[in-house]
């Protein structure tokens, strides 16, 4: 039988390919986009309030790619978000011109490490 790693574990293998392959990315834009904005397509949970992050890597090809991350409208909960995951491995929310580390996920698209 397959034995399978907790979801920590995993996160962790993410946080230390993307230090091991080295990538950082600037963030060149912010804009506030629903989930249904972003996706193009309606939620089964609704319309969500995010941000998408406009991000500039330094890899050889100096990729662009974006980033939506919902942002909560309740302190309930907050600590669960990603905004507030992003606050605390960079120190601040998200803004122009913070550097930030970036992996490429199973399906070969950069996302922003937090």
């Amino acid at each position: 039988m397959k034995e399978t790693k907790p979801k920590y574990q995993e996160k962790l293998v993410e946080l230390e390919k993307a230090i091991d392959d080295g990538y950082k990315g600037l963030i060149t834009k912010i804009e506030e986009k629903t989930n249904v904005e972003y996706f193009k397509v309606q939620s089964s949970y609704g319309e969500k309030k995010g941000i998408v992050l406009h991000v500039k890597v330094n890899s050889p090809d100096g990729e662009e790619f974006t980033n939506w991350m919902s942002v909560p409208d309740k302190i309930r909960g907050i600590e669960k978000s990603n905004i507030y995951a992003f606050k605390q491995k960079y120190g601040n929310y998200p803004d122009v011109g913070i550097e930030v580390d970036c992996l490429i996920d199973e399906n070969g698209f950069f996302r922003v490490v937090f």
